[in-house]
């Protein structure tokens, strides 16, 4: 995200932590777990899942409908016409365009490949393993190798 939002790492870290500490909060409670890891947006089953717990029976060509318009390639190309909406419906984000109704971002997709910390010159994932281990742990989510003994 940070290399996709050209945002110094350090700060993203910290937006991506009130993320986290949200999930944290509400693990406990039962909710539905959605994992990006998991790739719930390429499997059409996720959508009528998310109608269950919104207590909603939408009928099987409102399902497709719903999957088509937020799949990978289709959130993508949308993101890149966003200029083509009406101007009432964008606003922006720091440097990026957002459209107001779906909150997409201009670099909404990357190249879909998670766990790219991991991946981070050699100081990083160290201390990322560090500041994320209750997500981490809670989730369970490998860490980085960072020499250090897992838990």
């Amino acid at each position: 995200m940070a290399q996709r939002f050209n945002t110094p790492l350090r700060h993203m870290v910290h937006w991506l932590a009130n993320d986290c500490n949200r999930l944290l909060r509400l693990a406990s409670q039962g909710h539905l777990l959605l994992r990006y890891e998991d790739r719930f947006f390429d499997d059409p089953s996720a959508v009528e899942r998310l109608a269950q717990v919104l207590g909603l029976r939408p009928a099987p060509a409102t399902v497709e409908a719903i999957f088509a318009r937020y799949r990978t390639e289709a959130v993508r190309d949308f993101a890149g016409s966003l200029l083509s909406l009406p101007s009432e419906r964008l606003t922006q984000v720091g440097p990026f365009t957002m459209d107001r109704t779906t909150q997409i971002l201009q670099p909404q997709i990357g190249d879909g490949r998670s766990g790219k910390w991991r991946e981070l010159p050699a100081a990083e994932p160290i201390w990322l393993n560090r500041f994320f281990k209750p997500f981490l742990d809670t989730f369970d989510y490998p860490a980085a190798n960072d020499g250090l003994p897992s838990s």
